[in-house]
């Protein structure tokens, strides 16, 4: 099983600005979260990030990942369903496959080399059982 979606949920009402704050990353450069998320993704070896957003917050997100854009699809919840919810609205993007998840306002911090994402998908792809999607 190779993992090559990620999903990242960041619709949350009071979660929504999360994203769009400026860090630094372990490069020293400053970048928004999702710009910090997408790479981290895109770094475990992922081909295509979808981003679950609240309706109209799209272009902003965009402008945060404008280096990845091409690679990254936003996707709308568009009535703050809850958290399980936002999961479900990339449905049609992840279709049967199996999907990263990251959370649009938390980050994972990494010592080692490749980022947790990388290690997670790694270990996922090494340690599960052959993929079967849910009927």
């Amino acid at each position: 099983m190779k993992i090559k979606k990620a999903v990242i949920t960041a619709a949350g009402e009071r979660q929504r600005a999360l994203p769009l704050q400026t860090l630094v990353d372990r490069d020293g450069e400053e970048k928004p979260v999702l710009g910090i998320l997408v790479e981290q993704a895109l770094e475990a070896e992922i081909d295509e990030v979808c981003v679950i957003v609240h309706p109209g917050d799209e272009s902003r997100y965009a402008q945060a990942v404008s280096r990845h854009l091409s690679r990254v699809r936003f996707l709308r919840q568009s009535q703050p369903r809850g958290y399980g919810h936002a999961v479900w609205c990339a449905r049609e993007a992840v279709g049967n496959d199996p999907f990263l998840h990251l959370v649009g306002d938390h980050l994972a911090v990494s010592s080692g080399d490749g980022g947790c994402a990388r290690r997670l998908t790694k270990l996922a792809e090494a340690k599960s059982a052959p993929y079967r999607p849910c009927a």
